[in-house]
C-alpha cells in the first residue's frame, strides 16, 4: 500500500494553462511534481492552452475586425505573410564594378595583362581610362 494519489481539481488546472501557466507553474502551485501533471493531467493541461490561444487569437481578430489598424497590419503579416516593405527603383541600372589589383606582366613590370571588363569599356567610352 503506498502513499495516496494526489487528486487536483481539473477546472483549476485547465484555468491555470490557459492563462499561460507551464506545466512546472500549475505543478508548483499545487505541490506536486510536474510528472504527476503530465500523467495524470495532460490532456486536460493541453485543451487548457489551446483554449487560451483561441481566446487571444479572438481578442485580436475582433480588435482587426473593429478598424485597429496596428492589429491589421499584425495579423496580416503573421497570418498572411504580408509586408510593409516598399520596394523602390530610381531607374539608374546597377552596375558591378570590381578593382583588382595590377597583373605584373611577364617582364616584370606592373602592366594590364586581363582582358578588358565592362567597366573598362565605359570608362574608354566616357574618356576617363
Amino acid at each position: 500500500m503506498g502513499r495516496p494519489k494526489k487528486e487536483f481539481d481539473p477546472q483549476e488546472i485547465y484555468q491555470m494553462a490557459k492563462e499561460g501557466c507551464s506545466v512546472d507553474d500549475i505543478a508548483t502551485e499545487l505541490g506536486c511534481s510536474d510528472n504527476h501533471i503530465y500523467n495524470h493531467y495532460y490532456d486536460v493541461f493541453k485543451e487548457g492552452q489551446a483554449a487560451g490561444r483561441r481566446a487571444i487569437h479572438r481578442k485580436q481578430f475582433d480588435k482587426a475586425m473593429d478598424g485597429d489598424a496596428g492589429m491589421l497590419r499584425w495579423l496580416g503579416a503573421n497570418r498572411l505573410g504580408q509586408s510593409d516593405k516598399v520596394h523602390q527603383t530610381n531607374g539608374v541600372q546597377e552596375i558591378e564594378v570590381v578593382i583588382r589589383k595590377p597583373l605584373k606582366a611577364d617582364n616584370g613590370e606592373i602592366g594590364d595583362s586581363r582582358p578588358a571588363t565592362s567597366a573598362d569599356r565605359l570608362l574608354e567610352q566616357s574618356g576617363e581610362a
